[in-house]
């Protein structure tokens, strides 16, 4: 079943980037999410398409994207207001360290979306870009 674009807004509703969005290019995101497999996220199906909406309606260079997803290369840290959030960025010699995990590093969504995917039985090795 695809979730819808008020689902994620609903999921994160303090988060202005994704709020700003137009609306019907976050509903297209939120179709597009439904071709993630029911079987392999199982009871994580929901939040890993919300995860994956708001992931590819933020980073750069997305069709529809607002772009706000931050600047290439992973995240280490963001702050707005008084609020800071900090990530491990793994060191450039890592043979952990791929593509697809700097695709996922663009948003803070997408980090988690890369850490559902890790976390699950049937995990995927690498996932890079649908684009």
């Amino acid at each position: 079943m695809a979730i819808t674009w008020a689902a994620v807004l609903a999921r994160f509703p303090g988060d202005p980037a994704l709020a700003a969005l137009d609306p019907d290019a976050g509903e297209l995101w939120a179709a597009d999410a439904a071709l993630l497999s029911a079987e392999f996220f199982g009871a994580r199906y929901e939040l890993a398409q919300i995860l994956w909406a708001a992931h590819y309606a933020l980073a750069p260079g997305t069709p529809g994207s607002s772009g706000a997803g931050g600047a290439a290369g992973p995240v280490t840290s963001r702050s707005e207001g008084g609020v800071s959030e900090s990530y491990a960025a793994p060191s450039s010699g890592s043979s952990s360290f791929s593509a697809s995990d700097a695709w996922w590093s663009l948003t803070k969504y997408g980090l988690m979306f890369a850490s559902l995917l890790r976390s699950s039985p049937r995990r995927i090795v690498k996932l890079g870009p649908v684009c």
